[in-house]
């Protein structure tokens, strides 16, 4: 007798033919600046406020919550560092002009609320219905 874990064998071929069909119907697109460079300071500065900002929210609730302050501090710093970046670089990996677009801003905002609102949701859900 199967396992239940067999059940994902049927991801395969669907899988492979996603890749096959991308392959053959999805076109090749040249790129549109080829001086394009990776910002890589932009890049660093964004690891490392995600990470800060990650770290910090796992242990600011443990016995060293000192160093979740301490990263959660590093984080804002480091987002303020990336933000400043991303103005000033030429080829910066978020453009912050679109936020200038009340639209978008709202739009985003709203995503934002949303999603923190089904993340908080799906994190009370397993407390509120335990059996």
């Amino acid at each position: 007798m199967l396992s239940w874990r067999f059940i994902f064998i049927v991801d395969i071929p669907v899988g492979l033919l996603a890749i096959i069909l991308g392959f053959l119907c999805i076109p090749l697109l040249k790129p549109t600046s080829p001086s394009a460079k990776l910002d890589i300071p932009g890049i660093l500065l964004l690891f490392i406020t995600l990470a800060s900002l990650i770290f910090g929210l796992n242990t600011i609730t443990g016995p060293n919550a000192s160093h979740g302050i301490i990263a959660l501090v590093l984080a804002v710093i480091f987002c303020f560092l990336f933000l400043v970046r991303q103005k000033r670089s030429a080829e910066p990996l978020m453009d912050l002009s679109l936020f200038k677009n009340r639209a978008y801003s709202f739009q985003n905002a709203d995503i934002l609320i949303l999603q923190l609102g089904l993340a908080g949701v799906n994190s009370s859900c397993p407390f509120i219905w335990r059996l």
